[in-house]
């Protein structure tokens, strides 16, 4: 049993904080503090850990880091400028450091990096640290099958604890929390009303590069964009400002992207423990109510953005994040990622996130290769009843073609084109097992209960698609071919799942069965999915010399050799 000793400190900025990846022919993974991270970013691939842990660290810690050790770049000049430099002053990091890395102390009895010192709750109770975890089991939400409870807490080390901490304040629910001693806004011993940390109210779009500088410096908005969140002389990461008390407010708007990037929202104290061997480990803490904003500015340059679907309640305004779906692959929201043009004329319409129209200004430029081996990492937390919950983690990452982000390049009309025609195909496999069931005298599928033919190869169109993406990202140049690869193989797995719902089909469907006043069969379902085949998948009918037929559902068409015309 750890005694329960105060640790005597933690620094960030000089002990391990990060577990990372070296590019690769490098070193295995490492561990790594603040500093060193971005000394060597240039040669590290990315950062080690789970998708929230890694988002949090990013837009919360090393983002802001860079910004306000090496300013906001004021436009794409100055942006090109950092990105062709290929690494970090390292005398910048030095200095900056030797001057605030006092805040960086994760245990400090004074100010304690992300916390706030001696935060006590009424009855001076602490929880496990499974309270620092919003998809961990705690208090009354202990599944059956939990492993561990709060009898069980996990024993976390610094490095784990940094990290706790750091995806608490990005993605905490709404539930009720611990009331603290000297905040005035506590009602019997709690505090209510919580929105969800500022991370988990939208959905997280991060542009990333093949080392841990590139994907930093694609995440960094300039600031001729972000006009109305220029930095004052207020605006500052929280380590940079008087450290948090207990008390907490509300705000209309945070006073800069510093500030935004490193917002407060909740009030947290780790509980340090020393081991027998010299270790230090946390076991408790106290999370509790922070400050809150009315709602995320609408120039968060890290989320895309759509029109509410009412008129907003009074000061609210009309654009409001838009969050991730769990289940829906990045692929089939290409629309939405993809929409490049910002709408001054019609502010209602769905926008991208800043971050990616500024990466594909880079291309245009010339700043970016066509070929850049871009991904955008999608995060974001779907809630439970009132938000008090964690119903999903959503997470995918998605390889995008520079080109794509031009409004007017083809790779962005063919990328776009190839998403709807995924989407086609499974619309058009939910139409022929409907059609099929009712020629069998069984009812169609509810669209919300069953098992759909068209969601069922929504993991095999998503592996062709990622393949098709990866090959335009390598050689955009070879877009015609490329396109007809895709099509081939979305047709082969239409066909592939076509062929099982037709081979399940009784016979008696064959002569028919009168639906709905009109005489309907197995021939005319076939042939009704084969002609939307056809005109979704015109490529996969292209004619080539040298193929063998193959049987498919459409009896009057090959893909490999084209129309007969029999």
């Amino acid at each position: 049993m750890p005694d329960l000793i105060k640790s005597t400190g933690y620094r960030l900025d000089a002990r391990p904080a990060l577990r990372v990846q070296w590019k690769p022919g490098a070193r295995g993974p490492s561990t790594l503090s603040l500093r060193d991270a971005l000394v060597e970013s240039h040669n590290l691939a990315r950062i080690v850990a789970d998708a929230l842990e890694e988002a949090a660290v990013l837009s919360r810690v090393l983002i802001p880091l860079v910004l306000d050790i090496f300013g906001q770049p004021a436009d794409m000049n100055e942006w090109a400028g950092r990105w062709h430099a290929g690494a970090f002053d390292v005398e910048a990091i030095d200095a900056y450091f030797a001057e605030h890395g006092t805040r960086f102390d994760l245990f400090s009895p004074t100010c304690p990096f992300d916390q706030v010192a001696d935060l006590r709750s009424p009855k001076n109770e602490l929880k496990p640290s499974s309270v620092l975890n919003p998809v961990a089991a705690s208090g009354n939400s202990v599944p059956l099958w939990s492993a561990r409870t709060d009898g069980t807490p996990r024993e976390l080390d610094p490095m784990a604890a940094f990290l706790a901490l750091e995806v608490t304040q990005a993605f905490d629910t709404a539930s009720n929390k611990t009331g603290a001693v000297g905040d005035p806004k506590v009602k019997g011993g709690k505090t209510t009303g919580n929105p969800v940390g500022t991370l988990g109210a939208i959905g997280l779009v991060i542009p990333q590069g093949r080392t841990l500088f590139e994907t930093l410096l694609l995440n960094l908005p300039t600031a001729d964009f972000l006009a109305d969140s220029l930095p004052g002389a207020d605006d500052a990461p929280h380590w940079r400002r008087e450290p948090a008390g207990p008390a907490w407010d509300v705000y209309d708007t945070p006073r800069g992207i510093l500030d935004l990037m490193t917002w407060q929202s909740r009030r947290v104290r780790l509980v340090p423990e020393s081991t027998a061997a010299g270790g230090t480990i946390v076991r408790q803490a106290i999370v509790a109510a922070g400050d809150r904003l009315k709602e995320i500015p609408v120039w968060d340059p890290r989320t895309q953005w759509r029109d509410r679907a009412q008129r907003p309640a009074s000061g609210l305004g009309w654009r409001i994040p838009v969050r991730h779906q769990a289940g829906r692959t990045s692929w089939r929201g290409l629309n939405s990622l993809l929409s490049v043009r910002i709408q001054t004329s019609d502010p209602r319409k769905t926008m991208t996130s800043r971050l990616l129209v500024q990466v594909g200004e880079a291309a245009e430029l010339g700043v970016l290769d066509p070929g850049f081996p871009l991904d955008v990492l999608t995060v974001g937390v779907e809630y439970g009843n009132h938000s008090a919950t964690v119903e999903n983690l959503v997470s995918d990452s998605l390889p995008l073609p520079v080109r794509t982000l031009l409004a007017n390049d083809d790779l962005h009309r063919a990328v776009l084109d190839a998403a709807g025609q995924a989407e086609g195909v499974r619309i058009a496999l939910d139409d022929l097992q409907s059609d099929l069931r009712e020629v069998s005298g069984v009812k169609k599928l509810p669209w919300d209960k069953g098992g759909h033919a068209g969601d069922e190869v929504v993991g095999s169109l998503d592996v062709a698609i990622r393949q098709f993406l990866t090959a335009l990202r390598s050689n955009p140049q070879d877009l015609l071919a490329t396109q007809e690869r895709w099509e081939r193989d979305a047709y082969w797995i239409a066909d592939g799942r076509a062929r099982s719902l037709l081979d399940a089909v009784p016979p008696t469907a064959f002569g028919g069965r009168v639906v709905r006043g009109r005489p309907v069969n197995e021939f005319e379902a076939k042939q009704r999915f084969s002609s939307k085949l056809r005109k979704l998948l015109p490529l996969a009918h292209v004619p080539q010399e040298g193929h063998d037929s193959q049987d498919s559902v459409d009896n009057n068409q090959d893909p490999e050799k084209g129309v007969n015309n029999e």
